[in-house]
């Protein structure tokens, strides 16, 4: 029984041995450390401190800790310093410095700075997100969102975002400048241009116009427009809440 195991197990690392080996189609430049070309590894595939030009598949996953040029997959993840092109993991794709390209994670897609797309059921730019993010629970960017955010949940920018943000239930931006869309609870600390929501809030300053249930802008707000049941438009002394219309210009 015990030769039976040991059988099995010396089987099974040399097939293991086997499908973790490279196929590389092209140049490796080791003074470099630069891959150009194909490499392919079916368990996994690993280039430490090396860059790839080309194309970076890994089985399980694909990791590179310096720059890839082209295509970067991992059947689980795939992660590298910076990509230029796309990046693809079963589960998560995440690029630690910048991403030019499209950068796809089957659970989530996590970058320091993106120019281009961003997918994942969670979308995270830690810096700056330039092109369209879309995530299929929440998006998220903590700086600065130029271009489309679309979370089923809801997008989110803590400072600014210049362009459109569309969430299934809620949207928020410290600085909006654009379109907000959200089925329940749009909101923001200011804000310019449209926003549409249930109920629509805007903390400081709102120029513009609201459409909602329940539309609150604040005592700084001026050159603005409210349609709705209810609407609060605290820079008016005299009608700050009225049904229907409410305005300032």
């Amino acid at each position: 029984m015990r030769s039976v195991v040991k059988n099995v197990i010396f089987t099974f690392n040399l097939v293991a041995s086997i499908a973790a080996q490279a196929i590389s189609v092209g140049k490796v430049d080791f003074e470099k450390k630069s891959i150009t070309g194909v490499e392919v590894e079916l368990a996994s595939s690993k280039s430490n401190n090396v860059s790839v030009c080309g194309a970076h598949v890994g089985g399980l996953w694909s990791l590179t800790r310096n720059n890839v040029a082209g295509i970067q997959v991992g059947g689980l993840a795939a992660l590298a310093e910076e990509c230029s092109g796309i990046q693809m993991g079963g589960l998560g794709s995440a690029c630690f410095n910048e991403m030019n390209g499209a950068q796809i994670g089957g659970w989530g897609s996590i970058c320091e700075k993106v120019n281009g797309i961003q997918i994942g059921l969670g979308s995270v730019c830690f810096n700056e997100m330039n092109g369209v993010q879309i995530g299929g629970l929440v998006s998220a960017c903590f700086n600065e969102m130029n271009g489309v955010q679309i979370g089923v949940f809801g997008p989110c920018c803590t400072n600014e975002v210049n362009g459109i943000q569309i969430g299934g239930i809620c949207c928020g931006a410290g600085k909006m400048r654009g379109v907000q869309i959200a089925g329940l609870f749009s909101a923001g600390d200011k804000m310019s241009g449209l926003q549409i929501g249930a109920v629509n809030y805007i903390e400081k300053d709102f120029s513009g116009v609201q459409i909602g249930v329940f539309n609150y802008a604040g005592e700084k707000s001026d050159n603005c427009l409210q349609i709705g049941v209810v609407n609060w438009l605290s820079a008016n002394e005299t009608m700050k809440i009225v049904p229907f219309v409410n305005f300032r210009f």
